[in-house]
């Protein structure tokens, strides 16, 4: 897939709801690739420790899926048939608190892409798409997300973009993985 053949979308609350079980159903394809999975969180901001015990009765990212809803969101979408392959949810002015410190930020809580559809820049796509929507109407100067520490290829596409790691949490997800935080200044004010 090109460029040409698909689109970046920023969804509004009716338009949530019109794509509600195809963001759906990529968090349950992508639940298990997170660490710890999607449907052991309680929120997409959960603070990590290594003894991250399921929520709730099911093996769905359900209580995951509710607070992503809550969130913005923006989707990638097929030019043919306007399916949603990819998504990306995020906090505008989120009071990040790293190791005693806090700053406000546009923090990405999620980013997810069809396995088939992976490899396609999409994931690109939707970090400028974000920092072009807080140098439109942001408040804030900075955008921040956090992964894990073996996910290489989220880490190099994070670094290709000109963002930084900022804090390592060593080891809190259990397994020897630690949790890195990245941010880029996206205003100078």
């Amino acid at each position: 897939m090109n460029y040409e053949s698909m689109y970046i979308e920023m969804l509004n609350e009716e338009n949530k709801k019109k794509v509600e079980h195809e963001l759906w159903d990529i968090l349950c394809e992508i639940d298990y690739e997170f660490i710890p999975p999607l449907s052991y969180r309680n929120s997409t901001t959960y603070k990590f420790g290594s003894k991250e015990k399921r929520i709730g009765n099911t093996d769905k990212p359900e209580a995951y899926f509710e607070t992503l809803l809550a969130q913005e969101i923006i989707v990638c979408k097929k030019k043919s048939n306007n399916q949603v392959i990819g998504l990306m949810s995020f906090i505008p002015n989120y009071n990040l608190q790293i190791k005693h410190k806090n700053f406000v930020c546009y923090y990405v809580t999620t980013v997810g892409v069809t396995k088939r559809e992976r490899g396609n820049g999409i994931t690109n796509q939707f970090y400028k798409k974000v920092e072009k929507i807080l140098k439109t109407q942001g408040t804030s100067k900075f955008i921040a997300t956090r992964t894990w520490s073996t996910n290489k290829p989220h880490i190099k596409i994070l670094s290709n973009l000109g963002y930084i790691p900022i804090y390592t949490s060593k080891n809190d997800r259990g397994y020897e993985i630690d949790t890195v935080y990245f941010a880029k200044q996206i205003i100078d004010k």
